[in-house]
């Protein structure tokens, strides 16, 4: 390829030129969003890699370590020691790495309520509560003691509580969607095994769910259907009106909307004790109980489920925080998770 004579360019020219090129470099400079945001959640990868890395590495270390100590006090013979690695040495190269190695470095937390959980289902379900809970902190604590070098009392302590954490959550299904969704699951197969007929729901009360549902064909189908009464019917349709009603009781815009959705859930509601009652006069009290119990469970749920998305939230800000480096959120996060007293 030649070389371009620039002498022959006007001044004018030159600097067109010039601009053009600036404009060329500083493109390829800076990457476009979508590659931003992927940027940030590879940084997170890398941070919660680390931070992961180190804590098992910690963990696999002390507990060999462990009985290796037993043996040279025992004996009086120095015995070699596996080495702890070093991975988060140096700081993160930038916020998302920094959130990934805080988020990698909780495994300590999870790993003794893993243990607390094996304990307990050792015992098994049919124990009670206490001694699952106490099977739990047992296995927790020595998970804990094992994996915390030169702090095993501490490691013991803190393993107890994270066991006895972990063997209480299966206790208390509302903390995740499936379990609390069980007794209505068992509910529903209980139904289908007896193949239950209609019950004495008032077909008024049936009508009324009408008004809180989109006039779609699917919805008057289901309507239809519903009004014959049978079990998994009736329990599709005050699904369907708990949800419509739910997202009109949380309109931001509209008073009317957010009464109307009131009205519809109070009419779930008494759909929902027709149902039951039209169970237990069928004899069916145990499927009616399940029914019962699976809608509290549930409720339940919805209530905490906003505090259960916390660490989605941390993960997503991640790539957010990449693509969008100066927004006011980051800067808070930044200045309370890197910004800490001595």
């Amino acid at each position: 390829m030649s070389d371009f004579d620039y002498s022959k360019l006007s001044d004018e020219e030159l600097d067109e030129l010039l601009h053009k090129s600036s404009n060329q470099e500083d493109h390829q400079a800076e990457p476009g969003l979508f590659k931003s945001a992927l940027q940030g959640y590879g940084n997170y990868a890398k941070g919660f890699g680390k931070g992961a890395g180190q804590v098992l590495g910690d963990i696999g270390a002390s507990v060999i370590n462990w009985p290796l100590a037993g043996i040279e006090k025992g004996t009086g013979h120095k015995m070699p020691r596996v080495p702890h690695p070093h991975l988060l040495e140096g700081n993160p190269h930038s916020f998302a790495e920094s959130i990934g190695r805080t988020a990698g470095g909780l495994l300590p937390m999870v790993i003794p309520g893993a243990g607390g959980v094996g304990a307990a289902r050792l015992v098994g379900q049919g124990a009670p509560a206490i001694a699952r809970l106490l099977a739990g902190a047992a296995g927790g604590a020595l998970t804990g003691a094992a994996g915390s070098e030169g702090h095993r009392s501490e490691g013991a302590l803190l393993g107890g509580i994270g066991g006895a954490v972990g063997a209480g959550i299966p206790m208390m299904p509302h903390l995740t969607r499936h379990g609390a969704s069980r007794h209505l699951r068992q509910a529903h197969n209980l139904a289908q095994e007896r193949n239950i007929g209609a019950l004495n729901v008032p077909h008024e009360l049936i009508e009324d769910t009408r008004q809180f549902l989109p006039t779609t064909a699917p919805y008057r189908n289901m309507m239809e259907r519903a009004q014959g009464r049978e079990y998994p019917e009736l329990f599709n349709l005050q699904s369907d009106v708990g949800r419509q009603s739910s997202g009109l009781s949380r309109s931001l815009f509209s008073a009317a909307e957010r009464a109307h959705g009131r009205e519809g859930l109070a009419t779930r509601e008494r759909l929902l004790e027709s149902i039951r009652n039209g169970l237990r006069e069928q004899g069916h009290h145990d499927i009616a109980d399940l029914m019962q119990r699976g809608q509290r469970d549930y409720r339940r749920h919805m209530a905490i489920r906003p505090y259960l998305n916390v660490g989605k939230g941390l993960a997503i800000g991640a790539g957010v925080n990449q693509a969008f480096p100066n927004n006011p959120v980051s800067e808070i996060i930044k200045h309370l998770l890197l910004h800490r007293p001595s």
